[in-house]
């Protein structure tokens, strides 16, 4: 089982997407319930009031747009205590739901990032946000390089070194107004 998730994940970037485009019967919930159950969230994601004060400070519409599922992305923001700072939540069963409501075959629907389809799909539901004008942010070399092959402006999170599309580098969140100041003009 860990052989068969490693290899979806490196294939498809997600393995419950390696697992629907293999036409594995997939309940998506059931499956995010069982990865994400037994988190300790408190533990591994305490409060951050830093990053909530970066966050309120920037005037402008903010989204979350992850793989994970809704669910788990709504716990993880309330433990480090930003939720409310973000619009919506731009999630892999989001997508899945609109796949669903395209009728036919959903697993050759679905997408995720670093896929093309993900970022237009996320810049639709944030309104119709024009890549040029929205910064991405994110920790996956993948994910930025696909974010750049659409246009958007690119921040590589976790790593002072750039990678491949990256219009900055930064270790951490915190750090964003040292890199793009021009967010807060």
């Amino acid at each position: 089982a860990d052989e068969l998730s490693g290899r979806l994940y490196r294939e498809y970037g997600l393995t419950i997407l390696g697992l629907m485009s293999e036409k594995f019967d997939v309940d998506c919930d059931h499956w995010h319930k069982e990865v994400h159950g037994n988190l300790d969230y408190e533990k591994l994601l305490p409060k951050n009031p830093a990053l909530k004060d970066l966050l309120d400070s920037l005037a402008m519409p903010k989204y979350i747009f992850t793989n994970a599922d809704r669910v788990h992305a709504n716990v993880c923001l309330e433990h480090i205590g930003i939720k409310e700072c973000f619009e919506d939540i731009i999630s892999f069963d989001c997508i899945v739901d609109w796949a669903k409501g395209q009728g036919g075959d959903v697993s050759k629907k679905v997408f995720c990032k670093p896929e093309r389809e993900s970022f237009e799909f996320a810049l639709k539901r944030a309104g119709g946000a024009e890549a040029a004008t929205t910064m991405f942010l994110d920790d996956s070399a993948a994910n930025i390089k696909g974010a750049k092959a659409v246009g958007l402006q690119t921040v590589f999170v976790g790593n002072s070194e750039p990678c491949e599309g990256a219009d900055h580098a930064i270790e951490n969140f915190l750090h964003l107004k040292d890199a793009a100041p021009y967010l807060w003009t």
